[in-house]
């Protein structure tokens, strides 16, 4: 299917709206056997607003396009959406080019201690403060709640000995009490003593690849240890919409990713998607502030 912003053809690109709607990953809408170009949306379709937001997030992350926003008001149809649409795409094309092949600029970054500094302290303060452990235990693929048994008191308190023993003070331990791994947790503590390092990049290649990171999370999380690329969120991995939230934001955190948003329902469906942002890093578009507005409207609508 071509999706070259510079060639698509108002058929093709109304072809692809039409089977979003027609596809399993779109909830709204009634009566979409009368589907045409010119149907109105809300009259005949019974699509809302918040439907025809959803659709139009699709269509941009297939073309890689914003929309313009200051529009979508006035779409009821297919050919309402491909006139905004083409409209946007003659604006950004030029930009669009120019974003993906930019290079990206970044400082040198000033680093005041070494993610091995910051691991053999942590080794060491966990050895000195729980002599049950051996020094075999304690490795940076351990899973604190699962071969540690740490619970959150147990990670604050390492922490305050680690501030003690660095000089330092960390206010924000949002991402601490949400590590895995013991090496996650060093991580975590090597950002905050230097706050100039960029984070590091996973070696992902392929979606194969982020499911081997997913299966990890899975385990830690869930205590779910077979989990397949097939499986269906819901049905086979009993989700609520509530721990598919928890995913989205546990992937952005750890592959260091925006992801926007989209209905998946399946482990696949979601791997294809954290790869396909990860392969776009160089091309992050600045969402305007509705478009943050309709993610939360979503969310809360989805709970």
């Amino acid at each position: 299917m071509n999706t070259n912003i510079d060639t698509i053809s108002k058929d093709e690109f109304i072809d692809v709206a039409k089977s979003i709607i027609k596809g399993d990953k779109f909830i709204g809408g009634r009566n979409l056997d009368k589907l045409e170009a010119d149907t109105s949306f809300r009259e005949v379709l019974d699509i809302t607003s918040l439907d025809i937001a959803e659709l139009v997030i699709s269509l941009e992350e297939k073309y890689r396009v914003d929309m313009d926003w200051a529009n979508t008001n006035a779409i009821d149809n297919l050919n309402d959406i491909y006139t905004v649409f083409s409209t946007s795409i003659k604006k950004a094309k030029h930009s669009v080019k120019a974003k993906m092949l930019a290079p990206i600029k970044q400082k040198k970054p000033t680093v005041k201690h070494t993610q091995q500094e910051i691991n053999n302290a942590v080794k060491e303060i966990i050895l000195e403060r729980y002599t049950h452990l051996s020094e075999k235990e304690v490795t940076k693929d351990a899973s604190l709640r699962w071969d540690l048994k740490f619970d959150s008191l147990d990670r604050l308190e390492i922490l305050m000995d680690f501030e003690k023993k660095f000089n330092v003070s960390i206010e924000d331990v949002s991402e601490i009490e949400s590590a895995n791994s013991l090496q996650e947790y060093c991580f975590v503590l090597y950002q905050k003593v230097n706050p100039d390092i960029i984070p590091e990049t996973l070696n992902i290649e392929t979606k194969e690849d982020v499911f081997e990171v997913l299966k990890k999370y899975l385990l830690d999380n869930y205590e779910i240890m077979n989990a397949r690329m097939s499986d269906n969120l819901f049905k086979d991995l009993h989700f609520s919409e509530i721990d598919r939230t928890d995913l989205c934001t546990w992937a952005e955190e750890k592959f260091n990713i925006e992801l926007p948003y989209t209905y998946f329902i399946n482990i696949d469906d979601f791997c294809e998607k954290v790869l396909y942002v990860l392969q776009r890093k160089n091309f992050k578009a600045n969402r305007p502030p509705l478009l943050t507005r309709m993610k939360q409207r979503f969310i809360q609508r989805s709970k």
